[in-house]
Formats: C-alpha cells, sequence, structure tokens
C-alpha cells in the first residue's frame, strides 16, 4: 500500500445513460442516475482488457477505415418497454451520417430479445457494425438474412435510453476514455479518467 501515490493511481468514472430528476422515490423527490448494464460491463472489461491491436506481419499497425457511414442502413427495433427509444437511437445513428432503415418494435424481426442490445450485419458492412456495436458495449455478429449494407440494432429488455456514445459529442466509438487531469472534468454522461495527483486534495476523489 505504501507504494501507492498520486503518480500511480488513475480513476476510471463509469457514464451513465441518463437521468431522471425530481422520481418519486421512498416518500421524496430524488434525482436517479439511468445506467446501462451491459455497456458498463464492456467498460470495465475493456478498462482492464483493453482490445489487442491487430498488426500486420512486418509490425505495422492494420488501417484498414470502415466504409462511409452513407453506403450503410441501419434497422433499429425496439425490444425495450420505452416507447419511441427505436426511433430516437435511429435518429441519433443518421446524424453520424448512417442511412436510416425500418424502425419498428422487435416482434417485426425474427431475433430472439435479449436484455442488451444486439448488434448484427449483412454483407459488407462488417466494419459499420463494429462501430456502432462499440457505442452499445457490445459486439456486432453477421446475420445472412440481412441483405447487403444492412445493419440491425436490436434493443434489449433492460436498455432505457440512447447511449451516451451516440449523444454525447466528440466521444469515442469504443468505451475507453482520455484521461482528464482532474475530478469533475465530465458531467457523467460520458465518463473519464480521474488522474490523483500528490498531496490531492480530500485524497482519493469520489464526490465532493
Amino acid at each position: 500500500m505504501r507504494a501507492f501515490s498520486g503518480s500511480h493511481l488513475t480513476f476510471q468514472t463509469l457514464p451513465i445513460s441518463g437521468q431522471v430528476n425530481d422520481m418519486a422515490l421512498n416518500g421524496s423527490a430524488q434525482d436517479v442516475n439511468l445506467i446501462n448494464v451491459p455497456y458498463i460491463q464492456q467498460y470495465v472489461k475493456n478498462a482492464f482488457y483493453p482490445p489487442a491491436v491487430k498488426k500486420t506481419k512486418a509490425g505495422a499497425r492494420k488501417t484498414g477505415p470502415a466504409p462511409a457511414p452513407s453506403t450503410v442502413t441501419v434497422d433499429v427495433y425496439n425490444g425495450s418497454g420505452v416507447n419511441g427509444l427505436a426511433g430516437d437511437v435511429s435518429q441519433a445513428l443518421t446524424a453520424l451520417g448512417y442511412q436510416a432503415g425500418t424502425v419498428a418494435n422487435a416482434s417485426a424481426q425474427s431475433q430472439t430479445l435479449q436484455p442488451g442490445t444486439q448488434v448484427f450485419y449483412g454483407d459488407g458492412a462488417s466494419a459499420n457494425a463494429a462501430k456502432i456495436a462499440a457505442k452499445f458495449g457490445t459486439t456486432a455478429t453477421t446475420l445472412t438474412s440481412l441483405p447487403g449494407g444492412h445493419v440491425e440494432v436490436l434493443l434489449g429488455s433492460t436498455v432505457t435510453a440512447v447511449p451516451a456514445s451516440l449523444t454525447s459529442p466528440g466521444t469515442s466509438t469504443t468505451p475507453s476514455p482520455s484521461p482528464s487531469s482532474a475530478a469533475g472534468a465530465d458531467n457523467g454522461a460520458t465518463g473519464g479518467a480521474v488522474t490523483v495527483t500528490a498531496n490531492a486534495k480530500y485524497g482519493i476523489p469520489c464526490v465532493y
């Protein structure tokens, strides 16, 4: 424990997917943070086990940019209990340049609903599907029944809001935020890193 110091520790704050103010809870109005559990699980996993970087035989980083988002059509199906959520997600994706596809309830497609969001892709859409899936804290899976150039987003039964990674400007496509030098550098929606400086006020940062 004596080896710990401000120059050796970095703390990650976890992102929230939304917030409800003045919710009636235990007899009083309270502010409640909404958590996307599958996204948080992937976020923590990536913090401890960062995805490996693919390299060529020569040892160089492999670069293979995804096709332009405008070449991909994204269908969004709502498996949650939140009315209109599929439309909100579709709108957020079109703001990133993707083409809007079908927006409907989960019953309109053939895949089994899961608690977390699932992302599927047709021929030629794997790279963009991977980028989209990362915003939901999941991985993309091929689906032969999807037309070429299509991605399907099936919102899970526990999803309650559009992921912060789709709505926060400048947020990375993977849940691995860049370090910040002080507590309070984010508003909770995007998460972030907090570095403990030497003789930091209050010691380990938490809520203050």
